[in-house]
Formats: C-alpha cells, sequence, structure tokens
C-alpha cells in the first residue's frame, strides 16, 4: 500500500508501508507493516523519482504466529531487492513536509491535566462539553442535552433532567445536581426515549450500576478514579512499586524516593501527592524508572505500552501503524 515517509537524508529514504500477505489456502488476507529504506534515482525534468535498492529493515504481523511472521519478513526481503517504485516528486516532498509538521504539533500538544475525580465508592463520570445545550425533540416537551455522548433530557414541564445508563435512569433538578435514582421517568420521557436505539452498556459500567452509584458531572474533560472502598495496595515484585490493588485505574505509588502517586489516563501519565490531586502531566522522560521494571507476568503489565523505551511500547507504536479491516455485509 502507498508508502509512509519518515526520513530523507543522504539520498536515503526511510519509509513504512501497511502491506498484506494472502496465500492460496487463506480465506482473508494477513495484515501487517514493514519499514525499509531505498536509494533514490530523481528526474528533475518530469518530476519523478524512482526507489532503488529497497532494504526491508523490519516488519511486524500482529495476527501471525512468531514463525509466520518470520517467514513474511523472509519474504518481503527477498522481493524488495527487486522492487521499482515510483512516485512524484512532489507528492515525497508533500508527505516530509507533513510528516516534519506532525512533529512539530505533537511537540506543541497542551499538557494541560484534566480533572480527576476519585471515589471510595460506586461512581459514574458524565461528561457535559460546557453548559447543557437543550434541542427540542419534535412533538414533545422534553429537549435533549446535545452536548453529551450521554443520553440526557430535560422535562421542561417538570424542569428535571432525566439522564438513561442501561436499563437505570436517574432524575436532577440541575445537571450538576445531585442525582437520584428513579424507577419512572414521567410518560413523556419514555417516549422520547423509546425511539432510540441504545448501545449495549460495558461490563464495568453494569457493575457500577448494581452498586447505586452517584453520577458525577463534569463540564470539562474528567476522568474518574473508583476504588473498592478505601484504598489497598499490593507490591509489584523487585519494581519499588505499589499499586492500587482494589481499582480498576492504573494508579502506582512510587515508595522509594517520592511517595508520589502516578496514574496513566487516556495513555498520559499524571503525578500527584494524594488521590484527591490535584494532579500534573509528567513528561515521558521524568517518569520513574521503576515503572519500567514491572514483570510481564504482573497484573498490571499493561501499562509497559504507555513507557517509552520498553518493547511493549515499542510494539505498540509498530501497531498503531497497521491497518485494522472489518467485513461489510452487503
Amino acid at each position: 500500500y502507498q508508502p509512509q515517509l519518515e526520513s530523507f537524508e543522504n539520498n536515503t529514504l526511510k519509509a513504512r508501508a501497511a502491506v498484506s500477505v494472502e496465500k492460496p489456502t487463506d480465506t482473508e488476507p494477513t495484515f501487517g507493516a514493514i519499514w525499509f529504506e531505498a536509494q533514490l534515482a530523481t528526474d528533475r525534468e518530469t518530476r519523478n523519482i524512482g526507489l532503488r535498492n529497497v532494504n526491508v529493515l523490519q516488519s511486524r504481523f500482529p495476527d501471525a504466529s512468531k514463525n509466520q511472521s518470520a517467514q513474511y519478513e523472509r519474504l518481503f526481503s527477498r522481493q524488495a531487492s527487486g522492487w521499482d517504485l515510483d512516485m512524484s516528486l512532489d507528492q515525497m516532498l508533500a508527505m516530509l513536509d507533513e510528516n516534519s509538521r506532525g512533529n512539530i504539533e505533537v511537540q506543541n500538544l497542551k499538557n494541560e491535566p484534566p480533572r480527576v475525580f476519585y471515589r471510595t465508592h460506586p461512581a459514574l463520570l458524565v461528561l457535559i462539553d460546557g453548559e447543557p445545550k437543550l434541542q427540542p425533540i419534535e412533538g414533545s416537551r422534553v429537549m435533549r442535552v446535545v452536548n453529551s455522548p450521554m443520553y440526557i433530557v430535560f422535562e421542561t414541564s417538570l424542569k428535571s433532567y432525566y439522564l438513561k445508563i442501561g436499563d437505570e435512569w436517574f432524575a436532577s433538578p440541575q445537571a450538576k445536581g445531585k442525582w437520584r435514582s428513579v424507577t419512572q421517568p414521567p410518560t413523556a420521557v419514555l417516549e422520547v426515549a423509546a425511539r432510540q436505539d441504545f448501545p449495549p452498556v460495558p461490563p464495568e459500567v453494569q457493575n457500577s450500576l448494581a452498586g447505586k452509584p452517584e453520577i458525577i458531572v463534569s463540564y470539562e474533560p474528567a476522568e474518574l478514579i473508583v476504588s473498592d472502598g478505601e484504598p489497598q495496595y499490593a507490591l509489584i515484585e523487585d519494581a519499588g512499586l505499589l499499586y492500587l490493588s482494589n481499582s480498576d485505574s492504573d494508579v502506582f505509588m512510587e515508595v522509594v524516593d517520592s511517595q508520589d502517586f502516578y496514574v496513566v489516563l487516556s495513555g498520559r501519565w499524571y503525578r500527584s501527592r494524594s488521590l484527591n490531586g490535584p494532579w500534573q502531566y509528567v513528561a515521558a522522560d521524568n517518569l520513574p524508572a521503576e515503572l519500567a521494571k514491572i514483570p510481564v507476568d504482573s497484573p498490571k503489565e499493561h501499562v509497559l505500552a504507555h513507557i517509552p523505551g520498553t518493547v511493549q511500547a515499542k510494539e505498540a507504536i509498530l501497531d498503531a501503524t497497521i491497518p485494522q479491516t472489518a467485513k461489510v455485509e452487503r
């Protein structure tokens, strides 16, 4: 597939490309990615370039076995030396420029931490992008809050908000007020809800609903950490770390030097002296070295994908370049 250029120096171009392999006995292709370098032959009159002496540097096929992956890499390595790939010089320059701008944009990303709520009892976080924006629903006195991914409506005659999560309903006179569970919402609210298709509720949310959760509404980006009762900690052997063992969140305490808490939220790390905050963004090169020592058989092994320099982090970057496919029924 179309290569994505990464660098160009001393007439050597480095790039990556999504690839697929399909054997005669396969019903579907196996997708992966290769990283390669090539020498450039440039024709400035026609503004075309040719990629010659292609050399495969690395490959990754997540859905293939280790032996299959090695076989596929050898296959591409053998064939690549004979490839003559052509592309427009202008296209190459545009790709390199876009790649440079992308790196600058990553460096300039704002790292302001989200608001982090901590609770020791069941709770669910509801995000609204600013003050609720109400949109009339045709043929009803009920209005929909359109700036939230959650299903929230406002019953104008009762001046009350209603929130539906799974099969449960909650009500509050104010969006940021105290929400209470209701067994029977007003008929007008049920009528408009009947027009909607609701996706399945994730298991963790369903578990929270069973515990009569507190509903927390935020008008700004926010995250929620919940522990099952007061915080309990377990030791990660050989890492000098404790982790919050009665929570689904990835919270760690660095015990050797600072006793600071660290949490990874949406792939980014934050630090605080207390579980109640305030939290501060932590750049990757400022993370405690102990985090990279988490063993692969630890219950928290999955966070290694968010720790630069680890094998898991490198694999996560590689996997992000590989296309995801799905069947579309016709």
